[in-house]
């Protein structure tokens, strides 16, 4: 179900406890399902949302900035309190995660289709071509991309 994910990002809503509760078995579900070629530690980001709301009220807070910072460092994770609402902290966040995403690699070297192994431009031309399964035979040595996928 997970098939070529490259980033995890958890979101919790900071006015409720439960929901920062949950975010360990939305983890664990998602990396059980990761095959054994998958990054370790796989690249990881939680996110506080509703920020907005802390700023105008801070008693509204559920979840202390502590102890969800703390929870991340101990998960090997980037952490960062948002707001969807104004957008604040949303870029950042999400550039810093793909940004140590590109440093692992995701893309396996070769493919196994039908009993053969094909490299990933192949793989790739014949999967996600558009063609409704109508693929060229294309020669490896022709292909002049062999180009990891984000």
């Amino acid at each position: 179900i997970y098939r070529g994910t490259d980033i995890l990002i958890l979101v919790y809503d900071i006015t409720n406890l439960e929901s920062f509760i949950n975010i360990e078995h939305w983890k664990n579900e998602f990396l059980s399902s990761l095959s054994d070629d998958a990054p370790h530690p796989f690249p990881i980001l939680l996110l506080g949302n509703k920020y907005d709301l802390i700023e105008k009220n801070n008693s509204l807070r559920a979840v202390s900035i502590d102890k969800a910072n703390e929870y991340a460092l101990g998960h090997d994770m980037q952490f960062k309190e948002v707001s969807a609402l104004t957008k604040i902290n949303i870029h950042p966040s999400i550039q810093t995660i793909s940004m140590i995403a590109m440093n692992y690699k995701t893309v396996p070297l070769v493919y196994k289709i039908d009993n053969s192994f094909v490299l990933p431009s192949k793989y790739y031309q014949n999967n996600d071509d558009g063609n409704n399964g109508n693929n060229q035979n294309i020669n490896d040595s022709q292909s002049s991309c062999y180009c990891q996928l984000l």
